[in-house]
């Protein structure tokens, strides 16, 4: 498998490292999402809101709540 690791900004100014050669579904939703690593190195889940824009998936998965740590 080729790996693409890209550093992207997301909608807010966020940066992180992505990789899109390997797309998932949201386990909830089933949106979807890619994972990119931030600066400090903490897997987030992002997904595209529009043509080269995106965002934190927990910005608009119904269900992001129920992926917090309680």
């Amino acid at each position: 498998m080729h790996v693409k690791l890209q550093t992207i900004k997301l909608k807010g100014g966020a940066e992180v490292t992505v990789d899109f050669s390997n797309p998932c579904k949201c386990k909830k939703c089933g949106k979807p999402i890619w994972f990119g690593a931030t600066k400090n190195n903490k897997m987030m889940p992002i997904s595209k809101i529009e043509f080269g824009i995106y965002q934190s998936h927990f910005g608009d998965c119904p269900f992001a709540d129920s992926f917090r740590k309680k």
